[in-house]
């Protein structure tokens, strides 16, 4: 079995956070300041792929309710047109102007007038 292979890395820290490391490697028990850090390192890699992943997955989940709600807002669009030239029909046969006419014909004048009115919901 290979052990990974490891690069020397170089890199400046403050003298506060080089005096913590001091003493976590002491407290808890690691080998060498170079072994607490690589631990460090991994936690904190591992901690930001967590977050991509996380932040990745919160847009598909935005997108899947904006997709749901903008289906939902379409269907109630279509219901509220649909019930505005009903009731416009409705209306026009009621008024005795439009009783000689076939009921196709009342309904594109309805539709005619609800679109003139409100234009389409």
């Amino acid at each position: 079995m290979k052990k990974n292979k490891k690069v020397k890395m170089t890199f400046n820290v403050p003298i506060k956070v080089q005096r913590q490391i001091k003493n976590y490697v002491e407290d808890l028990g690691y080998k060498s300041e170079s072994a607490f850090c690589g631990e460090a390192i991994e936690e904190y890699l591992s901690k930001l792929q967590y977050e991509s992943i996380g932040t990745y997955m919160n847009k598909l989940l935005v997108q899947a309710v904006d997709s749901t709600i903008a289906g939902h807002t379409d269907r109630v669009v279509d219901m509220l047109y649909k019930l505005a030239v009903s009731i416009e029909k409705q209306n026009l046969i009621a008024s005795g102007e439009y009783d000689d006419y076939y009921e196709s014909y009342i309904e594109e004048v309805a539709e005619e007038n609800v679109q003139k009115r409100h234009g389409r919901l």
